[in-house]
């Protein structure tokens, strides 16, 4: 698992659920960086927000914090 929400932290959520895992994703173990090339911008908090939504609607259970696990 890597950090950036957007490419290795969804791809080892969606990975884990695929082969039969249930897993747990906490939101703020993980960030992103923007993305700016040619006509696409898209700033670091809408693109972690977005892939979180992605996760979560499939994937896996989506907490914002660690404390939110107890």
């Amino acid at each position: 698992m890597g950090f950036m929400t957007h490419m290795c932290v969804t791809f080892t959520a969606e990975g884990a659920f695929l082969r039969g895992n249930q897993p747990t994703m906490v939101a703020d173990a993980c960030a992103t960086r923007p993305i700016r090339r040619g006509v696409v911008n898209v700033s670091a908090e809408v693109l972690h927000e977005g892939a979180l939504a992605t996760i979560a609607d499939l994937y896996a259970v989506v907490v914002r914090s660690g404390t939110s696990l107890q």
